[in-house]
C-alpha cells in the first residue's frame, strides 16, 4: 500500500482536505511538501506580501477563491502569525489578489491529475533536516503515540509506517513523484527550504514569476523579515498559553535552522540517508558518507 491510497493518514488527507481538492480550478497552484519541509514559513511569508495563501488541512476553499478557517483548527492557526492576522481580521483578499490562490498539501501528484490547475509549486528541504523536523514534531507537538513508540529517531527511520514505507522511502516516493510528475504545459516550480532563509528574494521571484506575479524585492525582504524565525516564534510563545508542570507547551516553530543535521548525525544514521541520494541529489542535494 502507498501514501496515496491509505486516507486515513490524519496528516496526508482528511475529509476537509479531499472536499478542497474537488474545489479547486485553473487558477490555483498546490504547494507541495512533505511534512518537515518549512511550509509554514513559505506560507507566512505570501501571507504577509498579500498573496492569497490557503491551508488545504484547516480552512474551507471556495470557488470564488476564498477561504473560511474551519473551527475545529483555530488552536493550530493562532500559533502561526500570517494566518491568525488572517483570521482575527476576517477580511478577504481583494478582487486583485484572489488568483492564484495557492493551496498547502502533502499530496502525491496524482491526487490532482483530473484538475484543471494553473501549476504546481513544490517545496522541498535537506531529507537529513526535513525528516528530523518531522519526527520531532510528530512526538512533541503531535505526540502520536505510534512514533512516540519508536523510542528514537534512528528506530523512527528503520520502522513502515501505516502504509508500509519506512520515512525514507516515503520522503523518497513523494518527491520522485512530484519531479516526473506531469500538467501538460502548466508552470511547475520548485524550491529549496535553505533557498528561502538564504536568498528570500530571489527563491520567490523565480517561483512565483512562473505564475505571473513578480514581487517588488524590498516587499520580498520585509515580508521574510516578519516571517523569520524569531518573529514566528515569538507569535507562537504569545498565543499557545502558559507552560505548567501538567501542561508542557509544545511549539510548532522549532528551530528552522537549515543545516542542523550536522549536530546529531552520526555513522549509522548517515547510513540510513543514503538511499535518498540518487533524488535528493535530482533536486540539488549532496548525500555524501562523511
Amino acid at each position: 500500500m502507498t501514501p496515496e491510497n491509505l486516507h486515513g493518514l490524519r496528516d496526508r488527507i482528511s475529509p476537509l482536505h479531499e472536499a478542497n481538492i474537488s474545489v479547486l480550478g485553473d487558477r490555483d497552484v498546490p504547494i507541495a511538501s512533505f511534512g518537515g519541509a518549512g511550509q509554514s514559513l513559505l506560507g507566512n511569508v505570501l501571507l504577509e506580501l498579500g498573496l492569497n495563501y490557503a491551508d488545504a488541512y484547516t480552512e474551507r476553499l471556495l470557488p470564488d477563491g476564498t477561504s473560511r478557517p474551519a473551527e475545529e483548527h483555530t488552536q493550530w492557526r493562532q500559533r502561526l502569525a500570517a494566518s491568525h492576522t488572517k483570521d482575527s481580521v476576517h477580511a478577504l483578499p481583494p478582487s486583485r489578489c484572489r488568483w492564484p490562490r495557492f493551496v498547502k498539501t502533502h499530496l502525491t501528484p496524482n491526487y490532482f491529475t483530473s484538475r484543471p490547475l494553473l501549476g504546481a509549486w513544490v517545496l522541498i528541504r535537506d531529507p537529513r533536516d526535513a525528516l528530523y523536523s518531522r519526527y520531532r514534531f510528530r512526538v512533541e507537538y503531535a505526540q502520536d503515540p505510534a512514533d512516540i513508540a519508536a523510542g528514537s529517531f534512528e528506530n523512527w527511520l528503520r520502522l513502515p509506517g501505516p502504509a508500509g514505507l519506512n520515512p525514507i522511502e516515503d520522503w523518497n516516493h513523494f518527491y520522485d513523484s512530484w519531479l516526473v510528475a506531469s500538467f501538460g504545459k502548466q508552470p511547475h516550480a520548485v524550491s529549496r527550504f535553505e533557498d528561502l532563509k538564504t536568498e528570500p528574494s530571489e527563491t520567490l521571484r523565480r517561483a512565483l514569476q512562473k505564475f505571473g506575479i513578480t514581487p517588488e524585492p524590498i516587499d520580498v525582504l520585509a515580508a521574510s523579515e516578519r516571517s523569520s524565525f524569531s518573529a514566528m516564534r515569538a507569535h507562537e510563545e504569545h498565543n499557545s498559553g502558559p507552560e505548567t508542570s501538567h501542561r508542557p507547551t509544545q511549539r510548532i516553530m522549532r528551530k528552522g535552522k537549515p543545516g542542523e543535521w550536522r549536530e546529531w548525525i552520526t555513522p549509522e544514521l548517515m547510513d540510513l540517508f543514503a538511499p535518498t541520494r540518487t533524488v535528493a541529489g535530482r533536486y540539488g542535494y549532496r548525500i555524501t558518507d562523511t
